[in-house]
């Protein structure tokens, strides 16, 4: 049998969200804080530590993971990715 990835995203209910962090953060470290909140980083964007992240939206509106996130030590920016 296989196992399940605990931090995979249902295809159905899979957004993304652009984060920016502080230049010196690790981002797997940053993001592994948010273990209740299923997230999982997507790919690098550019050089400046932007980040794709995709988040399951039945477990967190996009509008309540943007405040959450940008109230975090670390992230500089965090935008929709419409």
């Amino acid at each position: 049998t296989r196992g399940v990835n605990p931090h995979a995203v249902p295809e159905g209910s899979r957004k993304e969200i652009i984060l920016k962090l502080k230049p010196d953060v690790n981002a797997g470290n940053w993001i592994a804080q948010f273990s209740d909140v299923r997230l999982r980083l997507v790919r690098r964007l550019a050089e400046e530590n932007i980040w794709l992240v995709a988040y399951d939206s039945k477990q967190i509106e996009e509008r309540n993971l943007m405040d959450l996130l940008k109230n975090t030590e670390g992230a500089v920016e965090v935008k929709s990715e419409k």
